[in-house]
């Protein structure tokens, strides 16, 4: 995928003192070449890359000669296809893409609030996943086809899982938190989701729902009173992010259920994870007493801070591969922003951006180390870009 316990007997373990902290050497910078543009649709005036697979094919967003934006997908070839819409409909969007090139995703149009879940198959060919739904939206997909997302009629919101036959399975919910969404599937079909009461302030909990199994409410951080996902990865570990009293604390759960709160460097108090790799790396943030870091977990719980560009004034990491590298962009004291790829030992490599652009950003990374995202140009409009190593 790209993008990707019990009640009773809670355990809570900080991860540190088996864990390693591993800092850059302040100042390590790099630059790097290989910049293509991707260009755009016939008629269009932007595009934006969003996922990139191991086999270099890359999809994301472009403005059709209507001005309404639509999915598309770039071969290695640099080739682009419009992936169309729904019939009726003017807009569409990629969620997610297997290792396979199968794509879901969103189509609508402008007069309808609903969005409707759609799958792309090899050759391009839209279908709709959930007709006969108000609301219905794909979150991830793994390579056996299984489709996680949530489904919204005009009582709850429920968490879905799709067969690759397209047949739906309402994911179970309980009586007190009768509303539920999900946040990604794992290669072996397992959900991981929030189940939450209709009521602000009532009842929410992280949960998992493993192929022909019932629903399993994780335990709760102490303290914690409201959770949000960042994902599941393919062993099934669950990460997350607690609201608690005093700030923010990330966290994983195991195959097991175990709750874990994951590791801060020193003088640090809150943490919040984004995002996840199939194999478990962990992308977010940690509060130092000197700001805010970007920062990475290793599956084994070591944390690595991500280096600062020098002269950044911040960094927003945006993607993580199965290798540990990182990609996202950093913020420059004059606003002008900068893509940029940190390798496995935290440290930053800046990507150029287009001639006379003020700004680029990268939003995933594969395992080759190929980077997508986009690039401001001079008339100021964005454009699909990938950096490939030079």
């Amino acid at each position: 995928m790209f993008g990707h316990g019990t009640r009773d007997g809670i355990v809570v373990a900080v991860i540190g003192m088996a864990s390693v902290l591993v800092v850059p050497t302040a100042g390590a910078v790099g630059h790097d070449g290989g910049m293509i543009d991707l260009g755009l649709l016939p008629g269009g005036a932007s595009s934006m890359a969003t996922i990139v697979g191991d086999d270099g094919t890359v999809v994301g967003t472009a403005g059709a000669a209507d001005g309404y934006g639509h999915a598309v997908r770039w071969q290695r070839n640099g080739r682009i296809a419009d992936l169309g819409t729904l019939p009726g409909h003017t807009q569409s969007q990629v969620t997610a893409m297997n290792s396979a090139g199968d794509l879901v995703g969103i189509s609508n149009a402008p007069a309808l609030v609903s969005n409707f879940a759609v799958r792309w198959d090899r050759q391009g060919r839209i279908s709709a996943m959930a007709p006969d739904v108000d609301t219905s939206t794909p979150v991830d997909i793994n390579d056996a086809g299984q489709i996680a997302g949530s489904v919204d009629s005009m009582e709850n919101e429920r968490a879905v899982r799709w067969s690759r036959d397209g047949s739906i399975t309402y994911l179970p919910v309980l009586p007190e938190a009768p509303t539920s969404s999900a946040a990604g599937i794992s290669e072996r079909g397992t959900v991981g989701g929030i189940v939450r009461s209709v009521f602000s302030g009532g009842p929410q909990y992280a949960a998992r729902w493993r192929t022909g199994g019932g629903l399993e409410v994780l335990p709760t951080y102490p303290g914690g009173w409201d959770v949000w996902l960042a994902g599941i990865d393919d062993h099934d570990a669950v990460v997350g992010t607690f609201f608690t009293d005093s700030g923010q604390r990330a966290v994983s759960w195991d195959a097991a259920g175990r709750i874990t709160a994951l590791r801060l460097p020193p003088g640090a108090t809150q943490s919040v994870a984004l995002t996840l790799s199939q194999d478990g790396f962990v992308l977010g943030w940690v509060w130092t007493p000197e700001g805010q870091r970007a920062a990475r977990w290793d599956p084994s719980g070591v944390l690595t801070l991500l280096d600062n560009a020098p002269g950044s004034s911040s960094a927003n990491p945006s993607g993580v591969n199965d290798r540990g590298e990182v990609v996202g962009q950093v913020i420059m004291p004059d606003y002008t922003t900068y893509a940029v790829r940190w390798d496995r030992g935290g440290h930053v490599t800046v990507l150029p951006r287009l001639p006379g652009g003020s700004y680029a950003a990268a939003s995933a990374i594969n395992d080759r180390g190929e980077t997508v995202g986009y690039a401001i140009t001079t008339d100021l409009y964005p454009h699909a870009v990938i950096w490939r190593r030079s």
